[in-house]
């Protein structure tokens, strides 16, 4: 909980910085340099164990430890750590969330959700407590707190009442809004806030809105139940007496900790860079208005170096006070220190990197110096290996090219993921009995399952729909294309019998949805979905809706009336290539015209599994590759909401082409685990399909080249077999 004693602390997770930019190396290069430098270093820097990680812009992840946590257990990634004040980002994005709802406001005063009390003004907004701009002065200071009697006085198992905390409290440092001074009282203060108004207990509220969302699997909050077996938290050093000698903390009562703590967290640096990354790198936990509230900053920080200024649970990292060489560089994220431990977590705004380091050693007078003595040497290694000293641009400075280049996907092992791998076995073992060719799933971008020729180019069949709604995107957002535009005004009409003034009525929008009112013939039209096209005239625009070739067809022509582009041409160039897919070729695009039934030709593409993965993994993550934005987020959210409805009892709609699944209804639960999202197939077999929630993506391929079996429901239950391999 005290942050004074974080400056040698934060030097060693700088050096980790470092590695994001400069030299385009590999990431298994990175890792081993990283790896090798950490356990070189670790024998003479006074320090018993450092576990670390690190998302690259690419969505790749690095972790990786050093040390022990005890004598005859080494410290692995999965062992937990008391992240201390870092908690006060879990606790702020709780507030910001009630505040989204309606369920509080920021700037209501504390009056209204607070009972009086001598030390705390009941005019001070929840904004302030949030910003330490409250004035209200920190209890740790106070000789009686556990931290100013030192470890040897701690009552392990005393529970701190909220009175006693505030019996604590001086004077106040300033009054509200006029300056800031870093203070755990305002979080104090603000967990009682938070918990009045989601009337439920703030740990349930973080596990319920924050951990299962966002797959912390290893983050504990709630310390009323046994730890499971399968979360082992490191053992914290102590130097308890000052002589050098350092003392295991562990093994005590927790009942102080949690009674006297904002919010009590123990977590692994794997899942903390997955929390930073979601909040500050892929903007998913937050809104637009929330994110930036949080990162106006006040400041400077009263007796606090390092922090440039403080948000609303984020504080702005002076990098230039440690590292004079990177000074300048963006930095923002928070610090912890507990007896026993110390912990950090931050963002590189313009590099798009995201990272977590934790120290099993924390508040005493010689962990500064110990953690100092690691940053020198880590860090100078790093700077040699990598060839920087300060001296190459950081790498949004850089050339673009590497981030284009055809980079394969990375994988991770089925249980890093979530999922048994003997389970997995077994749907491996069905999906080459009903003669699959390739199956992928991937999570939040990393490949947990690949079976089959990933590689081989099958056709798409009408996968092509959702790829030609990417491109509408893109140009949508450029101001290029108008969903309003009617077909009248396009000039869009077919072959006799030509379309009637009723059906030129039909909005691009319409189409979209495949909701025209236009039953024309059409090209790839099957002849299931001639069987079932409604009479011409039986329905206006944007009445109802009926799957219909017709639309998607014409959307092709339109989209190159009105942007002026190619739809292969321009995949190629906006999709295909930034995102680096590593088969997708020209030659494997062409028009398919039935000049008997329309002058709207389909437009056929031919592609891989892993290809269409990369499709699936820039709509889950919201249009973004590599900390650039493909596909207007914008249009990702509207593209894949309901639109029209297919199914009310199934649970599925249309957006703009893509099926849409609502959770919870009968398709989702018949194959997708209750989940929602969205998805398309091609001729019934084909699939991709995307669960944001569960940052899954699905792709199923099967040879439909010439003559083939229909496999029918298998693939269907095949899908339900993967999601039911969960762990």
């Amino acid at each position: 909980m005290n942050l004074r004693k974080t400056g040698a602390i934060l030097e060693a997770v700088l050096l980790l910085a470092a590695i994001g930019y400069g030299r385009q190396e590999t990431r298994s290069s990175r890792g081993e340099i990283l790896q090798r430098a950490m356990d070189a270093y670790l024998k003479d820097s006074g320090l018993v164990g450092v576990s670390a990680a690190v998302i690259f812009p690419d969505g790749t992840m690095w972790k990786g430890a050093t040390g022990i946590s005890h004598p005859g257990v080494p410290l692995t990634t999965d062992m937990l750590f008391d992240i201390a004040s870092v908690a006060k980002q879990f606790q702020a994005v709780l507030a910001l969330k009630l505040a989204e709802e309606g369920a509080m406001a920021l700037d209501d005063p504390l009056e209204k959700w607070f009972p009086p009390y001598p030390q705390v003004d009941g005019k001070i907004t929840i904004r302030q407590l949030l910003s330490m701009t409250s004035g209200i002065d920190d209890f740790v200071a106070d000789p009686k707190s556990p931290w100013g009697a030192g470890y040897q006085n701690i009552e392990f198992e005393k529970i701190w009442t909220l009175d006693e905390i505030l019996g604590l409290v001086g004077e106040p440092n300033f009054n509200p809004g006029e300056a800031s001074s870093y203070s755990n009282t305002n979080y104090v203060v603000l967990k009682h806030v938070i918990e009045k108004a989601a009337r439920t207990k703030q740990t349930i509220l973080c596990e319920e809105r924050l951990l299962k969302p966002y797959r912390l699997d290893h983050t504990l909050v709630d310390f009323s139940k046994p730890v499971p077996a399968n979360r082992p938290i490191a053992h914290g050093w102590l130097d308890a007496r000052g002589d050098g000698n350092l003392v295991d903390v562990s093994g005590h009562s927790l009942n102080w900790a949690i009674s006297i703590a904002p919010m009590l967290v123990y977590s692994t640096p794997a899942d903390l860079v997955k929390w930073v990354d979601a909040l500050f790198h892929k903007k998913t936990v937050l809104s637009e208005e929330s994110l930036k509230a949080m990162l106006t900053f006040s400041g400077p920080v009263r007796g606090e170096p390092l922090m440039k200024g403080y948000g609303l649970g984020v504080a702005d990292i002076n990098v230039g006070a440690l590292l004079p060489k990177w000074e300048g560089l963006r930095c923002y994220g928070h610090l912890g220190n507990q007896i026993g431990y110390s912990t950090f977590a931050a963002y590189f705004p313009d590099h798009g990197l995201s990272l977590a380091m934790t120290f099993s050693r924390g508040c005493d007078q010689d962990a500064d110096r110990a953690a100092g003595a690691f940053a020198a040497g880590v860090f100078d290694a790093l700077f040699e290996d990598l060839g920087l000293g300060g001296s190459e641009p950081p790498r949004s400075a850089q050339a673009p090219a590497a981030e284009n280049a055809k980079v394969g996907l990375t994988s991770i092992a089925p249980e890093d993921a979530g999922w048994s791998s003997q389970k997995l076995g077994e749907a491996k073992a069905f999906a080459a009995k009903i003669n699959s060719a390739a199956v992928m799933v991937l999570y939040d971008g990393q490949i947990f399952v690949s079976w089959g020729n990933v590689e081989k180019k099958y056709r798409l069949h009408s996968i092509r729909k959702p790829l030609l709604s990417a491109l509408y995107g893109i140009y949508w957002g450029r101001g290029k294309v108008r969903l309003d535009a009617t077909l009248e005004e396009l000039g869009i009409d077919d072959i006799p019998p030509g379309l009637t003034k009723e059906e030129k009525q039909a909005k691009v929008s319409d189409l979209l949805q495949s909701c025209s009112g236009v039953y024309h013939e059409a090209a790839a039209e099957t002849r299931e979905m001639a069987g079932v096209r409604p009479a011409r005239g039986s329905h206006p625009p944007g009445a109802f809706y009926y799957y219909n070739n017709w639309d998607f067809n014409a959307l092709g022509t339109i989209f190159e009336k009105m942007t002026g582009a190619k739809i292969f041409e321009a995949f190629k160039k906006e999709i295909a290539d930034p995102i680096g897919m590593e088969d997708f070729s020209l030659d494997d695009c062409g028009y398919s015209y039935e000049e008997n039934k329309s002058r709207h030709p389909a437009y056929n593409f031919r592609m891989s599994a892993r290809d269409l993965a990369r499709l699936g993994v820039l709509y889950q993550k919201n249009g973004s590759w590599n900390g650039k934005q493909i596909i207007p987020r914008d249009w990702i959210e509207i593209s894949t909401a309901a639109q029209a409805t297919v199914s009310e009892e199934r649970g599925v709609g249309y957006g703009y082409m893509w099926n849409v699944i609502k959770p919870g209804m009968t398709f989702s639960n018949m194959i997708f685990d209750g989940h929602g999202g969205f998805f398309h197939t091609g001729v019934g077999i084909h699939a991709l399909a995307v669960l944001p929630d569960a940052k899954l993506v699905y792709v199923y391929r099967y040879d439909t080249d010439g003559e083939f079996q229909d496999p029918g429901d298998a693939t269907i239950q095949l899908a339900a077999m993967i999601m039911k391999a969960r762990l």
